[in-house]
Formats: C-alpha cells, sequence, structure tokens
C-alpha cells in the first residue's frame, strides 16, 4: 500500500510537469514586456523602426568629409607679408634740458618751449586725425631736472609730469641726475620717478638707461642696459610694417663733475669702454630681436661715434652733455646727433628700414637729420587760445 502511494504522487508530479511544458505561453508581467510598446494597428505607418536614422542621406559614410574642399590646409590664410619698399620713422631727441621747460624773459614775457616740442612730436604722430606713439622714436640725451626754478623748487616733479605725459621712448642718465640723490630722480625698477597730477597718482614707465654705470664694482639695478621699443614704419604710399628698435643706454665718464659725496663716495664708477655698447647692439641685432640700434649717451654725440669704431653695429648717435647741437656723420657713415640745452633746440631724423622682394626687414639709412630752434614766436601764451596750434595743452597746463 505504502509503495502505491508513493508511485501515485510520482506519476502525479510527472503528470504536472508535462502539462507545464505543453502551454503555449507563459504569463508576463505587460509592464515587463519590452515588445508591448511597439505593438501598432496594422493600418497605421508600417515602419516598425523605434529609432528611425535622422539623415536621410542613403550615403553609407559614417565619417563624411565635412571640408568638400580638396585643399587638406586647416588654415587657408597665406602668412602676412609686407610690402617691397622703403618705410620711414621719424625721431626726436632733446637732451640737457636742466629744467628749462618754461623760460622768462625779463619783461616778463614766458616761452613754453618744451610745450612747442611735445606739440612737434604729436605732429609727427598724428595720421588722419588720430595721434598714434608709435609713429615717433622720442629720445633725451640726460641732464633733466637741475637748473631753472620751475624744477628745482619742485624737485623735478614737472618734469616728472611732462615727460611722462609726452610718451618719451627713453632717456640716458645724465651727470646731474645724481645733484640731489640719484634715489631721487630715478626709481629703482630703471624708470623715472613716479608722480600725483591731479590728485591721483602715475607710474612713471620712462625708462632711463645706462650700461656702463656700476657700484662698488657691480652694474647698478636702478638702470637699464638697453630698451626695446616697437614703432610702426610707414612708406611714402602709406603702408605700414612694424620695426624694433634698440636704444642702448651709455654715459662718457662724467664722474669729475659730480659731487664725491654723491657719487665717488657712495661707489659709483663708469667704465667708458664703448666696447660694451657694441657688444650689446650686436646681440640684440644677431639675436634678431631688433631691426636697427642707437646709442643713447650722455656725452658729447661726434665723439662717441667716432669712439664706436668702423666696425660698430650701431646705427645712428645721439648725444648730449656738451651743451652743443651737432649732426653730421664719421668718415665711415655714422650719422650723429644733439639736441643742444635747455629745450632750445631739438633734433630730429627720419630713420629708413627696406624690405626686399622677399619680405627681409633692415635697417637702410638715416636721413634729413638736423636740429630746429624752437620758435621764439610760437612758444608764447599770454592769454587763452595764443598759440594754441603750436602749444601741446597737456605740457602747458604742467608747466603752469
Amino acid at each position: 500500500m505504502r509503495r502505491f502511494r508513493l508511485f501515485f504522487w510520482a506519476f502525479a508530479v510527472l503528470s504536472f510537469i508535462l502539462f507545464a511544458c505543453e502551454k503555449p505561453e507563459p504569463y508576463q508581467d505587460p509592464q515587463e514586456d519590452p515588445t508591448e510598446q511597439t505593438q501598432t494597428d496594422p493600418n497605421t505607418d508600417p515602419d516598425p523602426d523605434p529609432d528611425p536614422d535622422p539623415d536621410p542621406d542613403p550615403d553609407p559614410d559614417p565619417d563624411p568629409d565635412p571640408d568638400p574642399d580638396p585643399d587638406p590646409d586647416p588654415d587657408p590664410d597665406p602668412p602676412q607679408t609686407h610690402k617691397a619698399g622703403d618705410y620711414r620713422l621719424p625721431l626726436m631727441e632733446t637732451t640737457d634740458i636742466h629744467g628749462h621747460m618754461i623760460e622768462t624773459e625779463s619783461n616778463g614775457t614766458v616761452h613754453y618751449r618744451l610745450a612747442y616740442v611735445a606739440d612737434k612730436a604729436d605732429d609727427f604722430r598724428t595720421y588722419e586725425g588720430q595721434c598714434y606713439n608709435d609713429r615717433l622714436l622720442l629720445l633725451d640725451g640726460g641732464d633733466i631736472y637741475q637748473g631753472a626754478s620751475i624744477s628745482n623748487l619742485l624737485s623735478g616733479w614737472p618734469l616728472f609730469v611732462a615727460f611722462d605725459k609726452m610718451g618719451y621712448d627713453a632717456v640716458a642718465l645724465g651727470n646731474h641726475e645724481f645733484d640731489w640723490g640719484i634715489e631721487n630722480t630715478v626709481d629703482s625698477d630703471g624708470t623715472m620717478p613716479d608722480y600725483e597730477w591731479q590728485g591721483q597718482h602715475y607710474e612713471n614707465k620712462v625708462p632711463v638707461v645706462c650700461a656702463n654705470l656700476y657700484q662698488n664694482g657691480s652694474r647698478v639695478s636702478f638702470t637699464k642696459d638697453f630698451e626695446i621699443v616697437k614703432k610702426c614704419a610707414v612708406s611714402p604710399e602709406g603702408d605700414t610694417i612694424s620695426v624694433k628698435i634698440g636704444i642702448v643706454g651709455f654715459a662718457e665718464n662724467y664722474a669729475g663733475s659730480i659731487m664725491t659725496s654723491k657719487f665717488i663716495d657712495r661707489g659709483y664708477t663708469i667704465n667708458a669702454d664703448y666696447s660694451i655698447a657694441n657688444r650689446i647692439a650686436a646681440e640684440l641685432e644677431s639675436s634678431y630681436e631688433c631691426d636697427a640700434t642707437i646709442l643713447l649717451v650722455h656725452g658729447q654725440a661726434e665723439g662717441a661715434a667716432n669712439a664706436l669704431g668702423s666696425d660698430s653695429p650701431i646705427d645712428l648717435v645721439l648725444g648730449g652733455h656738451s651743451h652743443t647741437t651737432q649732426s653730421g656723420d664719421t668718415s665711415w657713415g655714422l650719422t650723429y646727433l644733439q639736441g643742444g640745452r635747455y629745450c632750445e633746440r631739438f633734433a630730429r631724423a627720419d630713420i629708413w628700414f627696406t624690405v626686399d622682394d622677399e619680405g627681409n626687414l633692415t635697417f637702410s639709412r638715416v636721413s634729413n637729420y638736423f636740429t630746429p630752434e624752437v620758435d621764439s614766436s610760437k612758444d608764447r601764451h599770454s592769454y587763452a587760445g595764443q598759440n594754441a596750434d603750436y602749444l601741446s595743452e597737456d605740457i602747458l597746463a604742467v608747466s603752469d
């Protein structure tokens, strides 16, 4: 009987399994059926694709070339080239101003000399009614402050302001810059001193260059050996080109003209070996950092030019210190210039560059160099509007 019951239960289980396997479909929850949402009415759109191709283009290429242009160059713009020809950059130099931004006659007539020079500088810089600082190279040969009462009484402040506003590109270090203590006429970063003007503080960016001044045997840190300035030269046809000029600073040995306590007793010395300037200029030009180099020296221009020697790479010499006007060339063709004293005159010249047919830029020559006088009939300003076309308003404001 027991065997019968076991046999019966085994038969029942086997029958249930066979019955279950013969069911046409197992039950599934409709929410878990992946085909439930794609079933469609046979009378609707027969396309069952749930993710149709958004691009009907039959082209099977999965990565078509986005640029149909057969040129594979990703940068079709050709490199900028300069038009062949000659390009001119005007230059002005003042020197040994000694504070004489204005001069007063015995009858009380005031001559605003520096305002006149500033206006001439702006004339060179102006193109189509706009003033561009990069269209003129403006330099000074040193001995800027000590002398006239307007500067002495204010410790050089009017010249700090005026030179910065006029946009001087560099100034040489004169011997009289030591008269009030060099720390009062040159900032530690190698620029003219900062200043206050109309209630605001201004950082003066005019560089002071002198490559041969030493203290206790080491080059001082408060003057720069050179300054590289970027300018815009213009062809007679009006085309422009960017040029870089290296301004190398230098000083003749003027130690004997400075108070001992301000110079020798503080360990200062000058090494007047012009090979120093030649070496700096050669390095600037051979490294292609500069297209031309100028020696800006507080010393007689003609003497400095001859001292450089005929193999000098320097292209122009600008001088000072001797209070004379000079313009000429050495026997081998090195041009030198010097703008006189007290803002009575200034030096001016044109520096020329040439671009050849291959686009190579080189220094060409210096031309049209001379030392014009400040016009004493046009530098007067006794009433509002007088000589307004010949005097810089900014420098008039500083001068008054």
